[in-house]
């Protein structure tokens, strides 16, 4: 009966010790916020959205490319209509409008990549040089928005073919050489 007792309380030990670990281990979400929950823009674009009525349009991954400041751009990223009604999507740049329509986004439950041909939207001057924001404003269906979108130039090869009038050439680099005996 004694070793009945002693194994019984040596289970209720180990029990008790478990769960006192296991609350130690996992206290840490308790006062650490999660950073899963957070939402964030994976790339190099920003997020936004118009929502009015049956008015609902994502924008995703937006940005600007361009070679520098008051050079023509282009607007890149990915529009979509979530509503239920068609949908018509225009851009201002720093108060003069873009050129260009996103027709493809006006059908309900339709999405348009602007780097497509067919969904161009170009910016006659950027207002902010490559590694700055520049202010668009969105407009859907008479709402709109306003968000402050990166300006990014040829040195992410994959946006060079995206830049009005070609990339400018991306700078080499060199390698150091020593200094000359005696210098």
């Amino acid at each position: 009966m004694t070793n009945v007792r002693a194994f019984s309380a040596r289970r209720i030990a180990a029990a008790s010790l478990i769960a006192a670990s296991l609350v130690g281990v996992s206290a840490c979400s308790t006062i650490n916020e999660q950073a899963t929950t957070k939402s964030y823009d994976a790339s190099d674009g920003v997020s936004a959205s118009v929502k009015s009525g049956s008015a609902d349009v994502s924008l995703r991954n937006l940005m600007i490319v361009a070679n520098d400041k008051d050079k023509p751009g282009r607007i890149l990223g990915t529009v979509v209509n979530n509503g239920t009604d068609k949908a018509s999507v225009t851009f201002t740049v720093a108060g003069s409008p873009a050129v260009g329509t996103v027709a493809a986004a006006a059908a309900p439950n339709n999405s348009v990549q602007l780097s497509s041909n067919a969904a161009k939207v170009m910016v006659e001057k950027t207002p902010a040089r490559p590694g700055e924001l520049a202010e668009v404003t969105i407009t859907a269906n008479g709402q709109e928005t306003t968000v402050r979108v990166p300006v990014l130039d040829g040195t992410l090869p994959q946006y060079r073919a995206y830049i009005p009038g070609g990339a400018s050439p991306v700078p080499t680099e060199t390698k150091a050489t020593a200094p000359a005996a005696g210098h």
